[in-house]
């Protein structure tokens, strides 16, 4: 059964979906802020102050937008699982920059052995190539991979 996300994960959501946002500004947004519900009603001005910007704050995209996301994903049988869900590893709870949010098509991979592979958003061609043929092989061989974009 899907376990709904929070209202933090929901804030989450919206911060990391804010163009030039990834986790590494959520995260000082977040303690700064003290929640991703502050920052995401902070005005943008504090923003700049915080991430050391000249230009304008980036636009937080609003909950109907992230609903049509999130609706999309369950349209191709995918599903976000926030650290609130059961499903969230509990090993990866225990890390330092988990991802508050994990996005997946189809079984939670991460309850038998699996490898995970990481991403960049910047992947060159080689790179895209590798974790391909990698992702294949590993298919191939019955083994479970999870991917997480950094």
């Amino acid at each position: 059964m899907a376990v709904p996300l929070t209202i933090e994960e929901w804030a989450l959501l919206r911060l990391l979906s804010s163009p030039g946002i990834g986790p590494v500004k959520c995260r000082r947004l977040v303690a700064v802020f003290g929640s991703a519900s502050a920052a995401v009603a902070a005005p943008a001005t504090a923003w700049s102050g915080v991430l050391g910007t000249g230009g304008p704050a980036p636009v937080v995209p609003d909950e109907a937008w992230v609903s049509e996301q999130l609706q999309r994903l369950s349209n191709i049988g995918g599903r976000a699982i926030g650290m609130s869900n059961p499903e969230y590893p509990q090993i990866l709870c225990e890390t330092v920059d988990a991802p508050p949010v994990l996005f997946g098509l189809g079984g939670a991979p991460w309850t038998a052995p699996c490898i995970a592979i990481v991403g960049s958003r910047r992947a060159t061609d080689y790179g895209r190539r590798v974790a391909r043929d990698l992702g294949a092989e590993l298919a191939a061989r019955h083994m479970k991979a999870c991917q997480r974009k950094t």
